[in-house]
């Protein structure tokens, strides 16, 4: 067994194991956008994507790229959470005018602060979240230039099954500007799986634009782990052919 298969069995064993939480935050995880609730002051929640995935063909060549990304939120005041995340480990496959290339090695790293608003209507909840990325990777897995981010999530719970949320990002990186804008629908098809369906458009300042549409599923197993699965495909000529991963979120107390 590999070294990330036993980390991946260890945390398994030790959620099953684990004492059950009367609320578990809702995870970042799956989707575009992010949740619009905090971790508890002291709560800790780890998720990662073992791996995401991503396939883009073009003209010249095609290339494919797997990462095992991790993200840490830590819960620090009411409604306010740090996130701490990198991809731990990547790698990528090009081969483009008919030569081919392989690069591994570790992503940025990135630090963010979420904080949940206040609303008052029950049904309506909010949240921002802005961060910077620092460019501590390896070459072939790094922007080469601190990257900035500030975004916010709408929700609404439309009945007790499904909820509309809408999502919008502002990046700048490099002197360039990238708007994403996302709007997607939650089901709660039982008390432990929930399924979505998402799209998503980015604007890129001085490059090509691209638009995604898919969805996923989740599954808690256990009250305080979360499984999911996600893809979207590229809509676009300059989208990326498809984006997915497999994920697992635990939660801390």
């Amino acid at each position: 067994m590999t070294r990330k298969l036993r980390l991946f069995a260890l945390l398994l064993v030790f959620a099953a194991i684990a004492p059950a939480q009367a609320d578990t935050p809702a995870f970042d995880r799956p989707g575009i956008s992010f949740a619009t609730t905090t971790v508890p002051i002291g709560g800790v929640a780890l998720e990662l994507g073992v791996p995401d995935f991503q396939r883009d063909t073009g003209a010249d060549g095609r290339s494919t790229f797997h990462g095992l990304s991790g993200i840490a939120r830590i819960g620090i005041a009411d409604q306010a959470e740090v996130q701490v995340g990198s991809a731990l480990f990547n790698h990528s496959a090009t081969k483009i005018d008919g030569v081919s290339e392989r690069h591994s090695g570790y992503g940025d790293t990135s630090l963010a602060l979420k904080y949940a608003l206040p609303s008052r209507v029950e049904a309506f909840t909010w949240a921002v979240l802005g961060g910077v990325t620092f460019p501590t990777g390896a070459k072939a897995f790094s922007a080469g230039t601190p990257q900035y981010d500030f975004g916010t999530t709408l929700k609404y719970d439309l009945n007790e099954t499904y909820s509309a949320v809408l999502y919008g990002n502002y990046t700048r990186l490099d002197g360039h500007n990238i708007y994403t804008v996302s709007p997607s629908v939650l089901f709660a098809l039982t008390k432990t799986f929930g399924a979505f369906t998402e799209a998503g458009v980015s604007y890129v300042e001085r490059g090509a634009d691209s638009v995604v549409a898919g969805g996923g599923i989740t599954w808690m197993p256990f009250s305080i782990v979360q499984l999911d699965l996600f893809a979207d495909f590229g809509v676009t000529s300059a989208s990326p052919d498809v984006q997915a991963g497999f994920g697992v979120s635990i939660y801390f107390e």
